[in-house]
């Protein structure tokens, strides 16, 4: 727990998440300056104070740039890769209340002070009947979310199905391919196996459409070439470009 005194720790500035209290979480630190606070408070055995960023798009976070309340974290482990990465794991705490939030002299990350956020339940009119409100909203909230998820796992098992369909098909094609012996045969089978349509979100995107107009143009001169021996260096072409 975070001490009333004027004892100084680590501040960890996060981007995209606000950490909440009495949890347990990974987190991967990026930043040099967030990477040296970790260090520092693994090396004195001190907890760390996580706070958020008000804009997720500062790269380097001044004092003025976070919220004033954070969550002080004991550091459970730490983990440094080779590529520089750094992962840790960390126990929240409880909430506190930042002050003389400043910079380190010599390491160059963030440093505060804090006081626990003390909670005031003589504001409140009906503590117990407003926890009961939460925890029903919450199941609502629940049911939502995993009908949502539950269409999701259905649209990628959908999507899954059909990529196993196109494999199957492909293999299919390529043993028939190495079975025919007419040539135009072999020009007949073989653009109609390779894949050219687009989802109908991604039209939007100008080098999708681009591309999908090129593919579809080198069909079409596969499909009217009248001598066979082009058709047959336009469909090689054509091969040969999808697989750059």
């Amino acid at each position: 727990m975070c001490k009333i005194n004027d004892e100084t720790m680590p501040v960890i500035p996060l981007r995209d998440m606000v950490p909440q209290p009495g949890s347990s979480l990974p987190l991967f630190i990026g930043r040099e300056s967030s990477k040296n606070a970790v260090r520092a408070a693994a090396s004195a055995k001190t907890p760390v104070i996580l706070v958020s960023q008000k804009s997720i798009s500062i790269e380097n976070p001044s004092p003025s740039d976070l919220y004033g309340v954070g969550i002080i974290a004991e550091l459970k482990q730490m983990i440094e890769h080779p590529d520089g990465a750094l992962r840790v794991v960390i126990n929240s705490k409880a909430r506190v209340r930042l002050r003389s939030v400043g910079q380190h002299s010599q390491a160059g990350y963030l440093v505060a002070e804090c006081d626990p956020v003390q909670s005031d339940d003589a504001a409140s009119v009906d503590t117990k009947k407003a926890a009961v409100d939460v925890v029903k909203s919450f199941d609502v909230y629940c049911g939502v979310r995993e009908d949502e998820l539950l269409a999701e796992s259905r649209q990628i098992l959908g999507r899954l199905n059909e990529v196993q369909a196109q494999i199957q098909a492909m293999r299919a094609a390529n043993e028939s391919a190495g079975t025919l012996e007419d040539p135009e045969a072999i020009a007949d089978l073989l653009p109609g196996c390779i894949h050219t349509s687009v989802a109908p979100d991604r039209l939007s995107d100008p080098d999708v459409v681009k591309k999908l107009d090129g593919r579809i143009r080198a069909k079409q001169a596969i499909l009217s070439e009248t001598d066979t021996a082009k058709r047959l260096h336009l469909l090689r072409k054509f091969i040969e470009d999808e697989t750059k």
